[in-house]
């Protein structure tokens, strides 16, 4: 366990050797976590979002929708039933 002291706007230092352990530098990105007995520092994962291409490469294209995926899907009729002649209609009602 080691000991820190809380600097102004809420500064703590690190020590090194816990730096060096989990590979944080000055700008890592850090969660911190309330806990009932008290506050958890740890690192955060990042990842980028839309990595861009190193100079010279080409972006790599889009991956296109499987044909399926694309296809219009046909028209599907709605079943209506035939209107009843005015003879029917008291029949037809009940």
């Amino acid at each position: 366990m080691h000991s820190v002291m809380m600097g102004q706007r809420g500064t703590v230092v690190i020590p090194a050797r816990l730096r060096r352990r989990y590979g944080l530098e000055e700008g890592s990105a850090l969660l911190v976590e309330e806990h009932p007995d008290g506050v958890l520092l740890r690192p955060a994962v990042t990842l980028p979002v839309n990595p861009r291409p190193e100079a010279g490469e080409r972006a790599p294209k889009p991956a296109k929708p499987a044909a399926a995926a694309r296809a219009k899907p046909e028209p599907v009729e709605p079943e209506v039933e035939p209107t009843p002649e005015p003879d029917e209609l008291d029949n037809w009602l009940g």
